[in-house]
């Protein structure tokens, strides 16, 4: 039993779990693994952090104690000032490198922490165990949990990732990836080596760099057959455009590497980390894998674009990243898959702060020519503090499942904050969605700007097809206007409103004059008062069919009548409310 003692020593007692758990969650921080191995403290991997971390206790009490001496400031002026902390935890943590040796034996699943990851994760829950409540609404507090957070990650991507094919280390065609020498010549070289080898046995190439800080300030272009492993980090001074870029490729793959932006590009999506374009082709291209990389400050993070040719793309994999923004609402979207793509599995992902969508799939109009994205699961991402959460934008075939959507911060540039939208785009119509089991919140949403807006409006439309669509058994947190909609074909039950507040059944009443037909309205549950609103044009709705309401607070309707006998008479035992 001496090893379970040291473990629950240098861990948080078990009566805090839940606590953490509940708040981790909250804001976005864990994932069902991530208690894991303190959940169950006769687990392998638990007895195995334990031992770790008894032996290395000094050092993860070091950095507990830089962490709150750079909380203290927020609490006690004329203590040691922030930037001096920081930069003496950077310090603490560039001593563990020395610690990560020991990590040699330990549990045998491929997903084992190395101990600056451990010794994070006892951080990061001593911070929560410890913390007050409105610790976390100072910026500096949010900005030091981002960064405990982002390290964490790089000390878990950290691990020899094995791949089958010749490999090549960039140091072989002159890297010194020092943190000061431009390295880009070095990579291209490597990379070029890569293109060249492939195209002739066609064995996929896989291109390794150093445990270290190698700057790149240019563009590194990637070819077919090109596997990218990390480990070590890309430091890019100034983001100029793309900082890995393939084109018109097949069979690319980025895995475990970790990207930090100093001053991050203007450019829109030609500013990068991580893209795929297609120029010019007409070829049926497959396979691009973006996996466990932490993308930092970026213009823009993951972008996969096929809007120029007449091919196309599909088996598209971008899972268990980190794209963030040291700034809340800034730079542009985190992930984002474009035009004609299809197969596509967006998971697992952690975006933060981004300053437009944090994923993003989107059918594309450019040249006259018209690219259909379509077929896509985006399922089990956390997504804080972006403008906006989740944005299908004319993609069709979309599945939406198990996401946790939170934005709480007011928007400096508008009011519009919506965690999910179902929008008309690239001048196509966003059907067969279905959105199922996410956890949406989004920042002020007063007025029209809904926490979740479903419109698939085109200006001087004379109808609108059929959507396919369902948006089912989701959670909505938004006490002004949690869900909008209008459109024909679309279901919305089982649902849970939070907050209350209004959901609104629109119609577009433009000159055009559009009705909102073919629309399920089942059961939701309402935790708080709210209200479903219909508008006044009573003509602009047709089969639509409203049933009872679940939860003990009281409903407000407002038009009901527009909808005649299509809907149910509140009774005795229903919401009451006007209508």
């Amino acid at each position: 039993m001496g090893v379970l003692r040291v473990n629950v020593e240098f861990g948080p007692p078990r009566d805090h779990l839940l606590r953490i758990d509940r708040y981790m969650r909250g804001i976005g921080f864990l994932r069902d693994d991530d208690l894991e191995q303190i959940s169950n403290p006769f687990s392998k991997e638990t007895v195995w952090s334990g031992l770790w971390l008894g032996q290395c206790a000094a050092e993860c009490e070091e950095v507990q104690a830089l962490v709150f001496t750079v909380l203290e400031p927020e609490l006690l002026p004329g203590s040691i000032g922030s930037k001096q902390a920081g930069k003496t935890l950077v310090t603490a943590f560039k001593r563990f490198e020395s610690i990560v040796a020991v990590n040699q034996e330990g549990p045998s699943r491929s997903r084992a922490l190395p101990i600056q990851s451990l010794c994070l994760n006892w951080v990061l829950r001593k911070l929560v165990c410890s913390a007050k409540p409105d610790w976390f609404a100072s910026s500096i507090v949010r900005l030091l949990v981002i960064t405990l957070f982002f390290l964490r990650a790089e000390a878990s991507a950290q691990h020899p990732i094995t791949e089958k094919g010749p490999t090549t280390n960039v140091s072989s065609f002159g890297a010194k990836c020092d943190g000061t020498t431009d390295d880009t010549a070095a990579f291209q070289a490597a990379a070029n080596a890569a293109r060249d080898a492939f195209r002739t046995g066609q064995t996929s190439q896989v291109l390794t760099f150093p445990m270290r800080g190698c700057v790149i300030g240019g563009q590194i272009t990637l070819y077919s057959g090109t596997h990218l492993r990390g480990g070590g980090t890309i430091l890019v001074p100034v983001q100029r455009g793309h900082t890995l870029y393939t084109q018109n490729s097949d069979d690319v793959s980025i895995t475990g590497v970790n990207i930090v932006v100093i001053k991050p590009g203007v450019g829109g999506p030609d500013t990068a980390a991580i893209a795929w374009y297609a120029v010019g082709d007409s070829s049926l291209h497959t396979s691009f894998y973006v996996q466990k990389c932490n993308v930092r400050n970026s213009g823009w993070g993951i972008l996969a674009v096929y809007n120029n040719g007449t091919g196309s793309l599909t088996d598209v994999d971008i899972s268990d990243n980190i794209v963030t923004s040291d700034e809340v609402y800034t730079n542009g979207d985190g992930i984002h898959v474009a035009g004609k793509v299809s197969g596509i599995k967006i998971h697992d992902n952690r975006v933060l702060n981004r300053g437009d969508a944090g994923i993003a799939l989107t059918s594309e109009f450019t040249n006259g020519e018209r690219y259909v994205l379509s077929g896509a699961i985006v399922s089990n991402n956390i997504l804080l503090e972006d403008r906006v959460g989740l944005d299908d934008s004319g993609a069709t075939d979309a599945v939406w499942r198990g996401n946790h959507v939170r934005a709480t911060i007011v928007p400096r540039v508008s009011p519009q904050n919506p965690a999910f939208r179902q929008i008309f785009y690239g001048r196509t119509y966003p059907t067969g969605v279905q959105t199922l089991n996410n956890d949406f919140t989004s920042g002020d949403n007063s007025g029209a700007s809904a926490t979740v807006k479903i419109d698939p409006m085109n200006p001087g439309q004379t109808r609108w097809p059929d959507l396919h669509s369902s948006f089912e058994k989701n959670v909505i947190h938004g006490p002004n206007a949690p869900l909008y909609i209008r459109g024909s074909g679309l279901s919305v039950k089982d649902n849970t409103f939070s907050n209350g507040g209004a959901f609104i059944i629109d119609y577009d009443g433009s000159a055009d004059q559009v009705a909102t037909s073919n629309i399920e309205l089942g059961t939701n549950k309402w935790l708080a008062p709210g209200s479903i609103r219909f508008g006044r044009g009573c003509g602009l709705y047709s089969n639509v069919h409203l049933q009872p309401q679940s939860g003990h607070n009281p409903l407000h309707y407002e038009n009901l009548p527009c909808i005649g006998k299509q809907s149910f008479t509140p009774a005795d035992d229903s919401p009451k409310g006007k209508h």
